[in-house]
């Protein structure tokens, strides 16, 4: 997912206002990130100097990934690696650059901060050939909801399996042939969510609960 930037035809957007967002598809472990610098000939300048990525455990919001924001919403996210410089490259070719990830664990999401370019220019436009993460893949759990009394969406002992409640990799079933209310007191994701049984009320407040895809 790019971030804010113009077209060719515009004037070169601000360097530091720049980022990428990457979602993983699913959560994981994170160790290590591996980038490759751009090698654009008579274009080496524009390369990412200096940047620091942050993570979320929470897939992206679809509106912020269809339409990029100026200043995306790094609610949620913690700092995985911190001001950090990636070399640039020099000649036709450009070498593995790995750097070591500090308590990158449960990421969906990662947020590519470009602080610099190799240019130095304020106004720029920045590049990258290419990146990756290796880490371990976290499996998916399937929560039920176990409190036929209802109760409180982010209390631990509502759901079976213990070690709720289900996270943004999670999938969630209401299997309960009873009636009840479901609150919360702060923002949730999961993958999916199906009421199978029961008559459920989710009464969320001011939170907000996405599945991805949507339900």
């Amino acid at each position: 997912m790019p971030g804010q930037g113009q077209g060719i035809a515009g004037s070169a957007p601000v360097v530091a206002s720049q980022y990428v967002v990457f979602n993983l598809g699913g959560n994981y472990d994170l160790s290590s990130a591996y980038l490759w610098q751009i090698i654009q000939p008579g274009l080496l300048g524009r390369g990412i100097k200096e940047f620091e990525l942050y993570a979320s455990p929470n897939a992206p919001n679809p509106v912020s990934a269809a339409n990029p924001p100026a200043t995306y919403d790094l609610s949620g996210f913690t700092q995985i690696l911190g001001l950090s410089t990636l070399a640039q490259a020099s000649g036709s070719s450009t070498p593995t650059q790995t750097f070591a990830l500090s308590s990158a664990t449960n990421v969906r999401q990662v947020y590519l901060k470009i602080n610099s370019d190799w240019n130095g220019l304020t106004n720029d436009y920045v590049g990258l050939a290419e990146i990756k993460f290796e880490g371990t893949a976290i499996p998916a759990v399937l929560y039920n909801w176990a409190n036929t009394a209802g109760g409180s969406w982010q209390t631990a002992g509502n759901w079976s399996p213990a070690g709720g409640p289900p996270t943004a990799n999670d999938n969630v079933t209401f299997a309960l042939n009873n009636t009840y209310t479901v609150t919360s007191g702060s923002n949730a994701t999961v993958t999916t969510m199906n009421v199978s049984a029961g008559d459920v009320t989710l009464n969320l407040g001011s939170t907000t609960l996405e599945t991805t895809p949507s339900i």
